[in-house]
């Protein structure tokens, strides 16, 4: 599914969306360390996204495909 929509209007998976422009397919993200205020605790985000959206505006919004049939 990623190669079909690759490069393609965010419109064309869904109608009421905006018009922004496909642009990454499934990656492997790590986030930065997310400290906790109070103590030495550290969490760190990790997964693979399926799709990003980048935005005219600047930024981006990730999308995830679901192929699994209805049960």
């Amino acid at each position: 599914m990623n190669h079909f929509y690759m490069g393609k209007s965010s419109a064309y998976i869904r109608p009421d969306l905006p018009p922004e422009r496909i642009e990454y397919g499934e990656r492997l993200v790590t986030s930065r360390p997310i400290r906790v205020e109070e103590g030495s605790t550290a969490a760190v985000i990790r997964g693979r996204f399926d799709t990003a959206i980048a935005f005219e505006s600047g930024g981006y919004a990730v999308a995830d495909f679901k192929t699994t049939e209805p049960a």
